[in-house]
């Protein structure tokens, strides 16, 4: 009998530290995500600005090119 108490109690140990185990990975895990929200955010914004900067630089492109034109056109 005193050994199946043992054997009862180093279960319910084991059993513990599992769940206490479970608990830590829980929290690792919702921090993880978290994480991953807050970068897919970041990257959306990125993108975004990336965008409007490549329209900004077209067309500062095409201004340089017309001017560039007009430059041509007086100097002949």
């Amino acid at each position: 009998m005193n050994t199946t108490s043992k054997n009862v109690n180093n279960e319910r140990v084991k059993l513990n530290q599992t769940k206490a185990k479970n608990l830590k990975m829980r929290g690792e895990i919702d921090m993880l995500r978290k994480e991953m929200t807050s970068a897919g955010v970041e990257i959306d914004t990125l993108k975004k600005s990336i965008k409007r900067n490549k329209r900004e630089a077209e067309q500062q492109n095409r201004e340089y090119i017309m001017g560039k034109k007009v430059a041509e056109e007086a100097n002949n």
